[in-house]
């Protein structure tokens, strides 16, 4: 990886504070999960970098707006050097509120995460989509 780069490595869902990508992230009841997002960037970028990432979930069975369900829909902006990324890697968490868990319950939905770094001549535009996942308590 060069100096200026930024890679998304991964996205993926988990309960509340949790490590691990789970593909039932509401499965003990709750109405909140995290979408966890994960780079690498090159030395350059980590200095201090400017950066903007944003989140959205697409519904699978509906391809409906999940905007009036929940903050399904996130973005956030930063410095790569901020606490926010974390020490040895690079993770971005957003936290979920699913407000009304009966309009999505049981549908099957996955994340696009958009990750934009300015930088000039070496502005970096990126994307991921997380596994399938399903709402479900």
């Amino acid at each position: 990886m060069g100096p200026n780069e930024i890679d998304l490595i991964r996205i993926y869902t988990t309960e509340p504070g949790g490590q691990v990508a789970d593909l039932t992230p509401l499965r003990n009841g709750g109405t909140t999960f995290d979408v966890v997002v994960e780079a690498e960037a090159g030395p350059a970028r980590v200095d201090g970098a400017p950066y903007e990432v944003a989140i959205i979930a697409r519904d699978a069975l509906t391809g409906a707006n999940l905007a009036s369900y929940g903050t399904f829909a996130q973005s956030d902006k930063g410095t790569l050097s901020a606490p926010v990324w974390g020490k040895g890697y690079y993770e971005h968490r957003f936290n979920v509120d699913v407000s009304d868990i009966n309009a999505v319950n049981g549908h099957v939905m996955d994340y696009v995460a958009v990750l934009h770094a300015a930088g000039g001549a070496n502005t970096v535009h990126k994307f991921a989509v997380s596994p399938l996942f399903i709402v479900q308590q």
